[in-house]
C-alpha cells in the first residue's frame, strides 16, 4: 500500500507535534487564537483487478482468492462503477487482458505534494508544478505481479479515458485502439495527471492526446508504437489552454516511414484555439515519424531537448506559424529526417527561437531550413551531413535578425551548400567549414575564402579546419565528439550556453 502526506497536512505538522490524537479523529487547536482544523488521516485502500481468476462480487481488497468475499477483482467495468478515495490503488495483474475498456474511472484524487520543474529559455527562467510522484493523494491506476504489463484490448475504441484530476496510470499496455486511445479529455482541462511507462500500440490515430487544455501534466516514459496519425497530440482549446506540461523519456516508433502524421505534436485544435505554453518535450526518442517528429505548430515558452529523432518523412523538428515563438531546441540529435525533400531537419519559420548544441547528420534534404524569423540564434551546432539532396542551410524569405556562431559545417560528406541571400542581418561569425577541398563552393558558387573576400561581414572570424570527430561513422551523436587536437576547441566566441550537448560543463570560449 503507498502512503501519502498531504503538504496541508505538513504545514500544521510542527503546530500539532506536541499533541496526540486518535487516529483518524478530527482534532481542534486553540493556539495563539486561532482555531485550526485536523483533518483525519486519508488511509488508502488498495483494490486488486485479476482478468482470470478475479470475481467482481469480491471485495477487490486481495490479489488472491482468500476466503469468502475477499479476493480481486475480475473487470474494468467494476473499476469504472467504483467511487474511490484519495490515495486508493488500483492494481492491474500482469499478464491479464482485459476487453471490457476503457479504464474511464468517475473521480479522481485530492491535492497532495509537488514537484517543481525548472527551466531557462532562451536564456530566461520558467517554471511549473507536476504532481510529486512520491508524496501525492491522486487515484493510482497501477500493475501487481509478474509478467508482461497489463493489457487492454480495445477493439478498434479507446483504451484509457481521463476525465478527472488527481490520477495517475503507470505500467499498462493499450492495443489495437482507434482515435483517442488514451485521452484526457476533461471537457473544462485535466489537470495534475502523471502517465508513466504505458505502451500504446497499434492505434489508428492520437495514440495519446490532451484536448481540452489544463495543465500541470507529466507524460513520461511512454512506449508509442506503430500509431497511425500523431503518436501523442498536445491540442489548443478554447478556454483554460494548457499550460504545464512535461514530454519525457517515451519512445515513439512506426515500423516504417509512411506519410501520415507526426510523433509528438503541439498544435491548435479544428477551431483554431492554440494552447498556451510552458512545455518541455525532452530525452525522448523518435523512429519514423510520418510526417515531423516533433511538430510546434502551437504556444509559447517550449523547450525541446536532449531527443534522438530519426527518419522523418518531413521534419526532424518543425517549429512554423507565426502565432509560435519563444522555443529553444537544445541538444537534440537529428538523423536522416526531410525524406519528403520538402523541409529541413530543423525547420524554423516562427520569431524568436534558440536552436543550441544540436547535431544533424545523414541522409534527407535539408539539414536548416529557416525562414519568417527574427531574433534568432543558431549557436554551437554540429551540421555534417551525408549524400542529401537539399541544402546545407536554406535561406528563405523574411529573415529579422538571425545568428549563425560558433557551428561546425562539415561539407565533405555531402554536395550542399548555404541557399538564399545573406543579407546585412544574417550573422555568421566564428563558424568552422570543412570539405573535399578548400575551393568547394559553400555559397552562391563561391568557396569559403572567396565568399569571405567577396562579402566583408561573412565569417571575420571564421576559418576553414577539419573538425576532427572522433569516429569517422557518424550516425551517433556520440560520434561528433571532438578529439583533443580538434582546431575547434577553445576558438569560439562567448555566448550564454554553460554546457555542451553532454551536458558537461562548458568552459568560457568553448567552441
Amino acid at each position: 500500500m503507498r502512503t501519502y502526506t498531504n503538504i496541508q497536512e505538513e504545514a500544521i505538522s510542527f503546530l500539532a507535534s506536541s499533541f496526540t490524537f486518535p487516529l483518524r479523529w478530527k482534532a481542534m487547536l486553540i493556539i495563539g487564537g486561532w482555531l485550526l482544523f485536523v483533518a483525519p488521516d486519508v488511509m488508502a485502500t488498495t483494490y486488486y483487478v485479476d482478468s482470470q481468476s478475479g470475481n467482481d462480487g469480491y471485495n477487490g481488497r486481495a490479489p488472491i482468492h482468500q476466503s469468502g468475499a475477499i479476493g480481486p477483482w475480475r473487470t474494468l467495468s467494476k473499476i469504472n462503477f467504483t467511487t474511490f478515495s484519495p490515495g486508493d490503488s488500483i492494481l492491474l495483474k500482469r499478464g491479464g487482458v482485459w476487453f471490457d475498456g476503457p479504464l474511464e474511472p468517475v473521480n479522481g484524487g485530492i491535492p497532495g505534494g509537488t514537484v517543481t520543474i525548472t527551466e531557462e529559455i532562451l536564456g530566461q527562467p520558467f517554471s511549473f508544478k507536476l504532481v510529486n510522484p512520491n508524496d501525492n493523494k491522486c487515484i493510482y491506476f497501477g500493475a501487481y505481479g509478474e509478467g508482461p504489463k497489463p493489457r487492454i484490448d480495445c477493439q478498434g475504441g479507446r483504451g484509457i479515458i481521463l476525465w478527472h484530476n488527481y490520477i495517475i496510470v503507470e505500467n499498462l499496455h493499450i492495443e489495437n485502439g482507434g482515435n483517442n486511445v488514451l485521452w484526457l479529455a476533461k471537457p473544462d482541462g485535466n489537470y495534475w495527471n502523471i502517465i508513466s511507462n504505458v505502451d500504446v500500440t497499434r492505434s489508428a490515430s492520437n495514440a495519446v492526446r490532451s484536448s481540452f487544455g489544463g495543465g500541470n501534466i507529466w507524460l513520461k516514459g511512454l512506449y508509442v508504437y506503430n500509431y497511425g496519425t500523431n503518436g501523442i497530440l498536445l491540442n489548443g482549446s478554447e478556454n483554460n489552454r494548457l499550460q504545464g506540461v512535461l514530454v519525457e523519456d517515451c519512445w515513439i516508433e512506426n515500423p516504417e516511414t509512411l506519410e501520415l502524421e507526426d510523433a509528438i505534436t503541439c498544435h491548435r485544435d479544428e477551431f483554431g484555439n492554440d494552447l498556451k505554453g510552458d512545455i518541455v518535450i525532452r530525452n525522448n526518442t523518435i523512429l519514423r515519424s510520418g510526417e515531423d517528429g516533433i511538430d510546434i505548430t502551437s504556444g509559447h515558452n517550449i523547450l525541446l531537448e536532449g531527443n534522438d529523432i530519426r527518419y522523418s518523412f518531413s521534419a526532424g523538428i518543425y517549429i512554423v506559424k507565426d502565432w509560435v515563438s519563444t522555443v529553444e531546441v537544445r541538444s537534440n540529435f537529428l538523423f536522416s529526417n526531410s525524406i519528403s525533400q520538402g523541409a529541413g531537419d530543423l525547420t524554423i519559420e516562427v520569431p524568436s527561437v534558440w536552436a543550441v548544441n544540436n547535431v544533424v547528420a545523414g541522409t534527407g534534404h535539408h539539414c536548416l531550413h529557416i525562414g519568417y524569423t527574427d531574433n534568432t540564434k543558431i549557436w554551437n551546432n554540429v551540421i555534417a551531413p551525408t549524400n542529401r539532396t537539399g541544402n546545407l542551410i536554406y535561406l528563405r524569405d523574411s529573415i529579422g535578425q538571425l545568428e549563425f556562431k560558433n557551428n561546425i559545417f562539415d561539407f565533405s560528406q555531402a554536395n550542399q551548400d548555404i541557399s538564399g541571400d545573406i543579407t546585412p542581418n544574417i550573422t555568421f561569425d566564428y563558424n568552422c567549414y570543412y570539405g573535399t577541398s578548400s575551393s568547394q563552393d559553400i555559397h552562391g558558387n563561391n568557396s569559403f575564402q572567396e565568399e569571405r573576400n567577396s562579402n566583408a561581414l561573412f565569417e571575420p572570424n571564421g576559418f576553414w579546419a577539419d573538425p576532427q570527430f572522433i569516429n569517422p561513422a557518424k550516425t551517433e551523436a556520440a560520434h561528433f565528439e571532438l578529439a583533443s587536437s580538434s582546431p575547434c576547441i577553445d576558438v569560439g566566441i562567448s555566448l550564454p550556453l554553460p554546457r555542451d550537448y553532454r551536458g558537461v560543463q562548458r568552459p568560457q570560449g568553448l567552441k
